[in-house]
């Protein structure tokens, strides 16, 4: 058998080797090293975030919903609230009913006025937070109040919300009527073009509702002529109503209309030869 060759230059090609061998082992070491620094790295940034979107997203979305719900709530009040207002008004057969029906009004309308300015406040924090009867609902409570600009802000706001026609020609019911009364926001020509292009989507309407839609779309218009507009106009409109009366099938609606017409008008003393 060969003997192993011991030579010194043998012995310095397999020292030699060894320690290339020993690199080689300790770079795999690091490769191996810095590859798992990076894997953990990226499961770190992935952990991450999802935390933040946790922490953000669904907390936004949480508060969100909880922003949605609380409007409902003070939707829900505010036509509790009129509703209530609605009932006293009409025991007022005495003036000592009278006088309880204005202390309880009165009450009502302060809880009103605070809701309102929490609605409010809530809407401009965050506009999503609201659908079309949120806006809708305030834009009346503002003009009722006086707050015109308010009121036409919430109402324009309504009408981008509509999603149907029915809420598209309530919200323009409500622009014009806050076009035709006095203050910064008037403007007669501009809610009389608002009204017919209402008038046009009601008697276009196809659904169990077209009656009812175009009774009110012209009613609105007759008393916002007779109050800030003008007599002859709200005469046109009024024949128009009448005529609707007495050729449509729901002939009631339109004589229940030209009823509310007259409410609304009692005591104004203006246009008197509006009704035959």
């Amino acid at each position: 058998m060969d003997e192993f060759d011991t030579s010194p230059e043998v012995l310095q090609r397999i020292s030699r080797l060894e320690g290339r061998m020993e690199n080689e082992e300790r770079s795999i070491e690091k490769r191996v090293s810095l590859w798992g620094g990076i894997i953990a790295l990226m499961i770190s940034l992935i952990i991450g975030t999802f935390q933040i979107y946790e922490y953000t997203i669904l907390r936004q979305s949480e508060a969100r919903e909880a922003k949605i719900i609380q409007i409902g709530t003070f939707v829900r009040r505010i036509t509790e609230l009129n509703s209530e207002i609605s009932r006293l008004s009409v025991f007022t057969d005495t003036p000592e009913k009278m006088a309880r029906a204005n202390v309880g009004a009165k009450i009502i309308n302060g809880e009103k006025l605070s809701i309102v300015r929490l609605a409010d406040r809530l809407l401009q924090e965050d506009p999503d937070a609201g659908g079309f009867a949120a806006y809708a609902t305030i834009a009346y409570e503002m003009l009722t109040q006086g707050n015109n600009s308010k009121a036409l802000e919430y109402a324009n706001a309504a009408l981008e919300k509509s999603q149907t026609v029915p809420e598209k020609i309530e919200a323009q019911r409500y622009i014009a009527r806050i076009l035709f009364a006095p203050g910064v926001t008037q403007d007669i020509q501009e809610a009389r073009k608002v009204f017919l292009d209402a008038k046009s989507l009601a008697l276009n309407e196809t659904s169990y509702l077209r009656s009812q839609l175009t009774a009110s779309a012209i009613s609105d218009l007759v008393v916002s002529e007779a109050l800030f507009g003008d007599c002859d106009q709200s005469k046109l409109a009024m024949d128009e109503l009448e005529t609707l009366m007495a050729t449509e099938d729901s002939a009631l609606v339109f004589q229940l209309s030209i009823g509310e017409i007259r409410n609304s008008l009692i005591g104004s003393r203006k246009c008197p030869n509006l009704f035959r």
